[in-house]
């Protein structure tokens, strides 16, 4: 299997050759053998340990590629929005979930949309009412689509939003200084929608971003409380690549840094956090490496606060084909932890941060079969946040809960 960074559609219509299709399937909350839970494993100088334990794998339609977390029902509980590859068929195009608030889930209502390849979901207020939202990702289509939440669980969409220079991805941000949420939109080039406050957007001029964008993270990377936007770009196979960062100017535009840190070969995700306790935002870029069966890297950048960086001198390992990559403090010891989908590997890649930019030794808990997106929530209300990991052609989600137990070792230095 391998997977490029425009890949996740043909990735899915490739395996889709291979399987037979099936219809909605219900709610399962029995877990596979391939689920027990895994912890982490060496002891030596302070880490808090973590271990995770399948909850509950909820059944989907066919090739879910994603998973957007909220309370969409407005109970007090997390739920979960997953995009499904449904085009030219009769299945809707996001599986919606309700959160018990127990780590299991029952059917939502039906999505009002069907037959699209839906990339993945963002979800804002984009009308101000209070409400969670959503904006998904039409590849094909050439579309962004926007729902407005209807705070049970249903959504009512709008008249898509046309993006002439592509669709790939779709994520949130406030780039201006109207506190309205705003939309930026990852492919070839990167097109910034500014949110008009009623779930309508004004597209702002595209950025070209040298061998194509892969995907993007939002953070104010050089202190001046702007957001601005950290690209991973498309380097091609074999090729190592770098991060494009843009400035924000306050007004949905942007200037580039001249410097572009580097990274490993193929990137596919990125995310921003601050990994060495400085107060800078810094970012970890998930590598391919060129696909499966070779293993996935981690690079990790450390952010100097003007907007520039300085790649960490150890890369963690990841399994391979790591599709994407999400940041939250799993074993509550205040530093942010990295969680890395395998699609080639059927693990999630838990990386416990020590604080200076280095990780533990990897905790790997087994997923489903091709695993392309892990999301994070708290889905069983005890203040520590779980993960839920798409698998697309096991066609479910597995929903692993953490359980913090005693102490677990990271020996290791800053750069």
């Amino acid at each position: 299997m391998k997977i490029t960074s425009y890949g996740r559609s043909l990735f899915t219509v490739t395996l889709a050759a291979c399987l037979c299709t099936s219809g909605w399937a219900g709610v399962s909350d029995s877990a596979p053998a391939s689920a027990a839970p895994a912890a982490a494993g060496s002891e030596s100088a302070g880490v808090p340990r973590v271990s995770f334990h399948n909850s509950s794998n909820p059944a989907t339609d066919p090739y879910p590629q994603f998973v957007a977390v909220a309370d969409f029902n407005g109970d007090g509980k997390l739920d979960m929005a997953v995009p499904v590859y449904s085009i030219f068929t009769s299945y809707t195009d996001v599986n919606i979930f309700l959160g018990k608030g127990n780590g299991t889930f029952e059917a939502g209502p039906v999505f009002p949309l069907t037959g699209q390849n839906v990339n993945n979901a963002a979800v804002g207020d984009f009308n101000g009412d209070g409400k969670p939202d959503l904006a998904i990702s039409l590849p094909d289509a050439s579309e962004v689509q926007v729902l407005l939440g209807n705070g049970d669980g249903s959504f009512t969409p709008l008249t898509p939003i046309y993006v002439p220079e592509g669709v790939f991805k779709v994520d949130t941000g406030v780039f201006n200084s109207d506190g309205k949420t705003d939309l930026v939109v990852t492919a070839y080039e990167i097109t910034v929608l500014m949110g008009n406050g009623d779930g309508t957007f004004t597209a702002k001029p595209s950025i070209a971003i040298t061998g194509g964008a892969a995907a993007t993270a939002v953070g104010d990377f050089n202190g001046d409380g702007i957001a601005d936007l950290a690209v991973a770009d498309n380097g091609g196979e074999l090729a190592p690549s770098s991060v494009t960062i843009l400035l924000g100017n306050g007004d949905g535009t942007f200037k580039q840094v001249a410097e572009s840190p580097a990274t490993g070969i193929e990137p596919l995700a990125i995310a921003a956090a601050d990994f060495n306790s400085d107060g800078i935002l810094d970012l970890a870029v998930a590598n391919q490496n060129d696909g499966y069966p070779l293993l996935g890297t981690v690079t990790i950048l450390i952010g100097k606060g003007n907007g520039t960086f300085v790649q960490m001198p150890v890369s963690p390992q990841t399994g391979s084909v790591p599709y994407s990559v999400v940041v939250a403090d799993f074993n509550g010891d205040g530093k942010p932890d990295l969680a890395v989908a395998n699609a080639g590997s059927n693990t999630i890649t838990v990386l416990l941060g020590a604080g200076n930019g280095n990780f533990a030794p990897a905790i790997s808990p087994a997923v489903a079969t091709d695993p392309v997106y892990a999301a994070v929530g708290d889905f069983n209300g005890d203040g520590v946040p779980d993960l839920a990991a798409a698998s697309n052609t096991t066609n479910s989600v597995t929903v692993l809960l953490t359980q913090r137990d005693s102490t677990a070792a990271v020996s290791a230095k800053g750069p």
